[in-house]
């Protein structure tokens, strides 16, 4: 995946970009980097922000579907599911970086905070695991996998 409907769905609201920037609290200059090449560095408590404000999910923000589905993430359900899936796919934790290409530290990060975590390695743990990055994150019932 190398597109995300930033953009589309900035323009389809009729916002500028230092609006945008303004909203998640990043500078200019990282908002536009995420809207035109760098999405897969936006954290994910940003990302979780402008799900919530176009209302749509994670999956539709990211172009990982084409159906528009509603946001409805539980921020709490985040480091509970990345924990669960390594631990049901038999991985620790020094294993998930080695995947992700990341020290052990910053893995257990992840872990311990999630809502830090640029998005790239959620759609990478997703696609590990065979899941949507909007189940990993606390959107869906975790019996529908």
């Amino acid at each position: 995946m190398n597109y995300s409907r930033l953009k589309d769905l900035r323009i389809y609201e009729d916002l500028s970009q230092q609006k945008i920037a303004d909203m998640i609290q990043c500078h200019l200059h990282s908002y536009r980097n995420y809207e035109n090449k760098s999405w897969d560095t936006m954290p994910l408590s940003k990302a979780l922000v402008l799900a919530k404000f176009y209302n749509v999910s994670i999956r539709y923000l990211f172009c990982e579907t084409e159906v528009s589905e509603k946001y409805a993430i539980q921020q709490n359900e985040i480091t509970k599911r990345m924990r669960y899936m390594r631990k049901k796919n038999g991985f620790n934790q020094e294993e998930m970086a080695a995947k992700l290409f990341c020290s052990t530290l910053t893995y257990k990060r992840y872990e311990a905070d999630a809502l830090d975590m640029p998005m790239g390695p959620v759609i990478s743990l997703a696609r590990i695991y065979h899941i949507t990055p909007d189940f990993l994150i606390g959107e869906g019932n975790i019996l529908e996998f």
